[in-house]
């Protein structure tokens, strides 16, 4: 496990989201322009939380602005 999976594991802890809440925090309800639906966006983020891989700068930029912290707290 990373720090960064913890860090994230610890923050939605706090606010009380699931997987699934933040995917829709990140990427809507809807298909986005990229293709993420909420489904594909909730497995994003267990593979982060899990360790298993790092999201990358565009999409860490995107899970700060969701979570409401600067992206500096879940390096």
């Amino acid at each position: 496990m990373s720090a960064f999976s913890d860090k994230l594991k610890q923050l939605m802890e706090q606010q009380e989201l699931t997987q699934s809440a933040l995917a829709a925090k990140i990427w809507g309800r809807r298909m986005t322009d990229e293709g993420v639906d909420v489904a594909r966006g909730r497995d994003r983020i267990s593979v982060w939380a899990s360790g298993l891989k790092s999201p990358t700068k565009e999409q860490l930029e995107m899970l700060a602005k969701a979570l409401g912290v600067p992206s500096s707290d879940l390096e």
